[in-house]
């Protein structure tokens, strides 16, 4: 998404960093301290966002340093809301992001993934897409645990959207995650759904990952998961999860 259109595998060429690298450098210090934590948030981003985000500044003074970067057009401001912002370029985003260093970065996508929970409390599974890139570039402070679950949120969250594309994604990268232990419920799970995103693009895949799901629910009793795989139309076959529910039932 636009939001967090930066790649941080993918580095800005030298040249186009030296002229925007002579841009910031007209600006405070602590005014490019404010940009770099925002760059690391995403494209876009709000001053409730900055407050949070940053200790050792006011609100007014964020407010100023965020008027300077305005005026030197390294941000334009976005009409729709109240103090919203945006990166003029993309380049100038993965410029400040490509200043900090690594450890720099990992505990400020930590933090944000922090806020961001705080914030949406109750119904942070809803914004499971916003905050899983930035559990993901945490994940050795967060923990792959952390990381598998919103993984599983966000494509559940695409496949609500018909995001077929996305949903694949996110669960590949779940079961990337989970490794290659043995399958217990949690991986039982990524199956389902990657089965579930599979057979919006006809993949033979599609009964395999279904399967996979369907045995471990079968084999560990657990009924209500195994009907409601069984309930998919490619595994409605004569001699495959029908009987054996049938079986589990009795």
């Amino acid at each position: 998404s636009d939001t967090h259109s930066y790649k941080e595998d993918i580095r800005v060429p030298e040249g186009v960093r030296e002229v925007i690298g002579r841009r910031l450098n007209k600006l405070p210090a602590e005014c490019n301290m404010v940009l770099k934590s925002a760059a690391v948030f995403g494209r876009q981003f709000d001053l409730k966002i900055l407050t949070t985000l940053i200790d050792d500044q006011t609100t007014e003074q964020i407010l100023s340093l965020l008027e300077e970067a305005l005026t030197s057009g390294m941000l334009v401001e976005l009409p729709a809301a109240f103090a919203n912002y945006q990166f003029g370029h993309a380049l100038t985003q993965q410029t400040l992001v490509e200043e900090l260093t690594v450890t720099q970065r990992i505990l400020l996508h930590a933090r944000i993934a922090n806020m961001l929970e705080e914030m949406y409390g109750e119904q942070i599974s809803e914004h499971a897409i916003e905050i899983v890139e930035h559990v993901e570039k945490a994940e050795t402070v967060l923990g792959t645990g952390k990381l598998i679950r919103y993984l599983i949120q966000a494509g559940k969250q695409a496949l609500a959207a018909y995001s077929h594309e996305e949903a694949l994604d996110y669960f590949k990268r779940g079961l990337k995650a989970k490794g290659d232990g043995p399958i217990d419920e949690e991986t039982a799970e990524l199956y389902h759904n990657l089965g579930l995103a599979q057979m919006a693009f006809l993949q033979d895949e599609a009964i395999d990952s279904l399967s996979k799901a369907f045995d471990f629910y079968a084999a560990n009793g657990l009924i209500d998961q195994a009907v409601a795989v069984a309930a998919s139309p490619l595994l409605a076959l004569p001699g495959t999860p029908s009987d054996i529910l049938t079986e589990m039932c009795e």
